[in-house]
């Protein structure tokens, strides 16, 4: 019985239906296919155009409102796309549902003021499918109104002392800063208005002399704002207030600046004690004694008559301990201490003299100073942040190790001995650490190595030590290896170089001893019981008596 097959629509008859459905959608989108009339702001009651490039305040919006489309012909669905031009956010959505609305569904504009770019595209079908036609517009929501304003000052005034002027302004009770805006106080430098410094109050520390003006400016520093103002394009010491004024114009930003504000005149002592920087923040004492030093930078300035000395104080509190000519002293203890440079008049008979024989070394404090100069308002600098120094005592540890196996037998040979660190080694910053292998109760060195492994050739006691040392030869506590002679120097011999020198460097002289024996081990020999066996039923059974010459070595 053949099969039989089912009925097949002809290729001919889908060609047929292929292109009477492509016409029919061609013919649909040429007859249907609408466009964009334009755009509004509407609540659905009330309304007000969009047109490009226009400037909008929401508070003459119609409440509530939203952006719809006006559409002529056929359209299926339209997609927003809404860029925020000050922020960079972009917002979309596709509607498939007359009326087109951003936000969908007839919602209240939810994205505040700003600059916007919106790019509105109409389509035959749902879900944004056969595109019609595109409008791309820019707007602007913002104030109608700006009223920010700076205010003025009433007054100012300033003071100098021990180097130091402080600048305070007094402002008006006339600043108006509007809703989500902020308030800054700037301070700007010479005719030019430089600007170098801002703060929450009208309070400056300057340290150079010279016209200082003291400002209010008054800004909005959301950056998803229309007006916001970016600050970050100020410069300190290089970027005018006129710069500002002028990005704010440019811009139409609603900002205030008080351009004239309030002026002072401040003059300086040129005594300027400059700074240190010290040779090496961390030193280890050797013996009981270290050299510390520093050098200056290069910006100190000495007026005519004056003098410069160098003061070393210890701890936090800055105690005077020493003053020298130059800038390096010997101490003999661990802690902290401080190079100071100062500068002063000590002439008895100058207005600014500063007379030292207040100074009791081991009480007087760098503080006590500064308050003396602060007091009497003469003209004197002393480096109070100096160049701080630590003085450490020695924190080499070779720590211990243990042998990773206490007895060790030569095989043809040679034998291979290790050891592992305890755990409680400490190697200072830019020392560095060996190991040492010694033989014989005289811990003759035989060897060095990165890793605590040697091989012997040998039987007898080897002993492997670490060693924490400092190899940088411009170091006070360089320890030079190169006396070492291996098979005749011994760990001794360098523990007596340490204690010599008073170097900083960490021998565990203990170690861990490892004994290395030669093979023991002898099987002896064997006697049989019988030399001759007879088979009884095909078996038999020999045996055979030790001689008693064995050797089983311990472990074996």
């Amino acid at each position: 019985m053949k099969l039989k097959l089912p009925y097949q629509f002809p290729k001919s008859g889908y060609l047929l239906y292929f292109f009477v459905l492509l016409f029919s959608f061609q013919s649909y989108a040429q007859i249907s296919c609408g466009h964009i009339e334009g755009l509004e702001f509407t609540n659905g009651h009330e309304s007000s155009t969009l047109s490009d490039g226009g400037f909008y305040s929401i508070e003459d919006l119609p409440s509530n409102f939203y952006i719809n489309t006006h559409i002529d012909g056929h359209s299926q669905s339209a997609r927003y796309v809404i860029e925020n031009l000050d922020s960079g956010a972009t917002y979309s959505i596709t509607e498939n549902i007359l009326p087109y609305t951003f936000p969908a569904g007839n919602h209240p504009w939810n994205l505040g003021n700003g600059r916007y770019r919106l790019t509105v595209s109409l389509f035959r079908f749902d879900f944004a499918i056969g595109h019609c036609d595109t409008e791309t517009i820019t707007f602007t929501l913002g104030d109608t109104v700006c009223s920010a304003d700076a205010g003025t000052f009433s007054g100012i005034s300033a003071t100098v002392s021990g180097g130091v002027g402080n600048i305070e302004a007094n402002p008006n009770d006339n600043v108006v800063v509007p809703d989500g805006y902020s308030k800054i106080f700037v301070l700007t430098s010479g005719d030019d208005l430089v600007i170098e410094q801002v703060n929450g109050t009208p309070n400056f520390t300057v340290e150079e002399g010279g016209k200082y003006t003291v400002h209010t400016l008054v800004y909005d520093g959301r950056e998803d704002s229309a007006n916001f103002l970016d600050l970050s394009i100020v410069d300190f010491g290089v970027t005018t207030g006129g710069d500002v004024l002028s990005l704010v114009t440019a811009n139409d930003l609603c900002a205030s600046l008080d351009v004239t504000g309030v002026s002072v005149t401040l003059e300086f002592c040129s005594a300027d004690a400059g700074t240190l920087t010290a040779d090496a923040s961390e030193v280890t004492l050797v013996g009981d004694s270290a050299t510390i030093s520093a050098t200056p930078d290069g910006n100190i300035n000495v007026p005519a008559d004056y003098s410069q000395i160098y003061v070393l104080t210890s701890g936090t509190g800055l105690v005077i301990e020493n003053v020298s000519a130059t800038p390096e002293f010997t101490v003999e203890g661990s802690g902290l201490y401080t190079i100071h440079t100062l500068v002063y008049d000590g002439r008895a008979d100058s207005a600014n003299y500063l007379d030292l024989g207040i100074v009791e070394l081991g009480v007087t404090t760098g503080v006590d100073v500064l308050n003396l100069v602060g007091a009497t308002g003469i003209c004197a600098s002393l480096d109070a942040a100096g160049a701080p120094v630590t003085v450490e005592a020695c924190t080499a540890d070779a720590g211990t190790i243990t042998a990773d196996a206490d007895t060790v037998v030569l095989t043809n040979g040679s034998a291979t001995i290790s050891a592992t660190p305890d755990g409680n080694i400490n190697v200072p910053t830019d020392y560095s650490q060996i190991y040492v292998l010694t033989s014989g109760a005289g811990l003759v060195i035989e060897n060095v190595s990165a890793t605590p492994e040697f091989t012997v050739e040998g039987s007898g006691l080897y002993t492997i030590h670490t060693l924490v040392y400092d190899g940088r030869e411009d170091s006070a506590n360089y320890l030079d290896l190169g006396i070492v002679e291996l098979g005749v120097t011994t760990g001794v011999d360098v523990l007596n170089l340490v204690g010599a020198t008073g170097i900083c460097a960490s021998l565990d002289a203990a170690g861990a001893p490892v004994t290395v024996e030669a093979c023991t081990a002898d099987a002896g020999t064997i006697t049989a019981d019988a030399d001759t066996v007879v088979l009884t039923n095909g078996s038999a059974t020999i045996s055979a008596t030790p001689d008693g010459n064995i050797n089983v070595p311990a472990d074996y």
